[in-house]
């Protein structure tokens, strides 16, 4: 029978472990996300953590005194910072793989730290009877994965402190501390011998320096040594955050333009890079970079906006600044010209003001409000702007709104119109408002952008948004959901699906520069636009003037490319016959999220094609 002390003490043991253990897995995966992306990074992590708790509580193979896991868990902590960093530059730069690198750095480093905290659970005094000791243990291990990567998801990712925490910090207090409290309970006294008496005398006792003074001793001795070194040798290369420190406070909404951010930008010491902000937020870490003028480069006079390790949108600069007819370019805080975006698809979900087939579009007047929600840089919302519509803009990330109003020229719509916050919550509760009988102004476009990271937020593309949403859409308007994938994957099919469940009319075209064959749909990872509207009209688009562009080469380009960019709707339509469990998705019933992960992979070996590896690297 077992011992039930020593199970309750081992339960209190590990329960008291998880929170420090918690706190790691949150900073270990932080720090993995801008070199591989939340899907891969997340690849097995649970199953090497639960693997390495359950090998540091059994730990059959050399029993440890707690000064010496102390120790341990110390050394492990002070080497993870540089480990977190280099393990992954290391493997993508070898293998482009985000499957097996994700799992080196897992083994590299995060099962060090793991068994490094499960020894300090483990007790030698815990003794158990052999048919219980593994059961409870595996359940202790289980546990502690659970709760570990509950609270890191749940808990550490929702304390604002800890988003001006840098990871180097987390991982370096840890390991102070752990080395410090190793201190306490080392053992430094010497071992007492008996003097022989001599004939005559009276026998001396032995002399020995008191434990506690050696300890104070050893204590100072360190602290000395970590104040010295910890900045230079153990922290990894990347930027402080935020950068610049005293550069990031929140844009005031109420002022027609941002001031300036304080600090010059980091420039990178071999490249020709600069990072102008870097701020751990909402939705991961927001950088804001910009490749210089280069002509050797493969990159350059490019501005552009990342969340973790997925490109938002960016801009063309300096000598990469053209527009039609020399009309005048947009300008970043600081007066910088601004070109044309990086990305089509953010000029064609402009291609909302020319469906002519709802009543509207026979001119400017028609399109009087518009809707944003996600803002990414803000070129969709910027271009309507100039075209004097209103704008409201939803966005979840203060960062985001505050890197498109400083670094990519989008104008301020005014502190009454910018709602930092969720978009499901935001559109129920304007949908409330106008049933309760407010009188509110419907919105004629409505542009959907929320794809971030190779996944989507799935509660923004359930039944009940859309049903949500519609009630405050004008019944002339149109709605742009912007889907990032393949063509004809099934998460497009339950988008399509449940969009045509709420909307009589959809049609949906892409922005790739190539043409993409009926027959490749189900292959080719691109950016589709899907236009929908309430209006029981066919949707069509009238032909676009020069007025339409605003001075965009590349809104031209994809204006009068329009029609051979069209995807038929109907190969995917005449799928969902294939698809058995398909369903309208809904907040019971919703498995996008899950669907979006398995494209995860291919978004990151995209978005490495799309910028070399140093601006990846960097931040």
């Amino acid at each position: 029978m077992s011992n039930a002390p020593d199970a309750y003490r081992l339960a209190l043991k590990t329960a008291g472990g998880i929170i420090p253990l918690s706190l790691i897995v949150f900073t270990y995966e932080r720090a993995l996300n801008p070199l591989y992306a939340s899907i891969p990074s997340a690849f097995l992590l649970d199953k090497f953590l639960f693997c390495a708790i359950l090998v540091a509580l059994v730990n059959p193979f050399f029993p440890l005194k707690s000064s010496h896991k102390l120790f341990f868990a110390g050394i492990v902590c002070s080497l993870a910072p540089n480990a977190a960093y280099w393990v992954p530059v290391w493997t993508t730069r070898r293998w482009k793989n985000p499957y097996w690198g994700p799992v080196l750095a897992h083994v590299a480093v995060l099962v060090p730290l793991a068994l490094s905290f499960g020894n300090l659970v483990k007790s030698g005094r815990i003794r158990l009877s052999s048919g219980s000791d593994i059961v409870l243990r595996i359940g202790a291990a289980g546990a502690s994965t659970f709760f570990s990567a509950f609270l890191s998801k749940k808990l550490w990712s929702r304390v604002a402190f800890l988003k001006n925490v840098s990871d180097d910090q987390i991982f370096l207090v840890h390991a102070f501390l752990a080395i410090n409290a190793g201190i306490i309970l080392l053992d430094l006294s010497k071992a007492v011998t008996k003097a022989k008496p001599i004939k005559g005398k009276k026998a001396t006792p032995p002399s020995a320096s008191s434990p506690l003074t050696r300890k104070a001793v050893a204590l100072a001795v360190f602290l000395a040594l970590w104040l010295s070194f910890s900045n230079r040798l153990l922290k990894s290369p990347v930027l402080p955050h935020p950068y610049p420190p005293t550069g990031n406070q929140e844009v005031k909404r109420v002022t027609k333009e941002p001031k300036p951010p304080a600090g010059l930008p980091f420039k990178h010491p071999s490249y020709p890079l600069i990072i102008h902000s870097s701020v751990q937020s909402t939705t991961g870490l927001i950088v804001v970079g910009e490749a210089l003028e280069n002509p050797d480069s493969p990159v350059h006079a490019v501005r552009y906006l990342r969340a973790a390790h997925s490109i938002l949108g960016g801009v063309w600069v300096g000598s990469n600044v053209r527009s039609l007819d020399d009309e005048a370019p947009m300008y970043d805080a600081r007066g910088v010209p601004l070109g044309d975006s990086i990305y089509g698809t953010f000029v064609l979900q402009e291609a909302a003001r020319l469906v002519n087939s709802t009543g509207k579009g026979a001119s400017k007047e028609d399109w009087k409000n518009a809707l944003i929600i996600g803002l990414g840089t803000g070129i969709s919302a910027s271009a309507f702007h100039r075209h004097q519509m209103n704008l409201t803009i939803v966005e979840i990330d203060p960062a985001v709104y505050n890197a498109a109003r400083r670094y990519f020229g989008l104008p301020d719509p005014g502190a009454e119109n910018v709602f930092l916050e969720d978009a499901r919550g935001w559109t129920a509760a304007k949908r409330a408002e106008l049933e309760s009988g407010k009188k509110m102004a419907l919105y004629d476009i409505v542009v959907h952008d929320c794809f971030s990271g190779g996944g989507v937020p799935e509660q923004l593309y359930s039944v009940e948004f859309w049903n949500d949403l519609k009630k405050i859409v004008s019944p002339t308007g149109v709605v742009a959901v912007n889907i990032a994938g393949e063509i004809n994957s099934k998460a497009s099919r339950l988008v399509l699906y449940t969009l045509e469940s709420v909307f009589p009319r959809c049609r949906a075209f892409y922005d790739s520069m190539d043409d993409i064959a009926e027959e490749n749909y189900s292959e080719d990872f691109t950016n589709q636009v899907y236009f929908c509207t309430l209006s029981s009209e066919p949707l069509t688009f009238r032909e676009p003037s020069i007025k339409d562009y605003v001075g965009s080469l590349l809104t031209r380009h994809m204006f009068q490319t329009l029609p051979k960019r069209e995807v038929n709707l109907d190969v995917l339509r005449k799928s969902y016959i294939n698809d058995s469990d398909l369903a309208v998705l809904s907040d019971s019933n919703n498995p996008l999220g899950k669907l979006q992960e398995e494209q995860g992979f291919d978004h990151w070996l995209l978005m490495r094609q799309v910028l070399p590896d140093v601006f990846w690297e960097t931040y």
